[in-house]
């Protein structure tokens, strides 16, 4: 589970009912308070890759200037348990056997 909570600064120029309107449509998010050209919500998913999604959402919405992030938690501790379950010590002395650094394979996924 992820939980975080967001500040999105609008523009002058902007309605900001209509754009915490918009911001409540986005998946996972609430907005708790709009007021002074300042909107707070949170995003609550379950992954790291829904959260990232929302926040992108958020600052790609017309009428926002900027989108802070004040405070996030993952609960990790589903990767903790696979990381502390890796046989890194074998994975690590396989790559320092090969000889040809070509013959090393990557086969994980990047998030960037």
């Amino acid at each position: 589970m992820n939980i975080s909570s967001v500040i999105i600064y609008a523009n002058n120029e902007v309605n900001l009912q209509n754009l915490a309107d918009n911001v409540a449509k986005i998946d996972f998010c609430e907005v708790i308070a709009a007021q002074e050209g300042k909107i707070v919500a949170t995003i609550q998913t379950d992954t790291l890759d829904q959260e990232l999604g929302a926040f992108k959402s958020m600052q790609a919405l017309n009428g926002v200037s900027d989108v802070a992030m004040i405070y996030s938690y993952q609960d990790l501790d589903e990767q903790i348990e696979a990381a502390n379950n890796n046989d890194i010590e074998s994975i690590m002395q396989k790559i320092d056997d090969e000889p040809e650094i070509k013959n090393i394979k990557y086969g994980g996924h990047l998030k960037i």
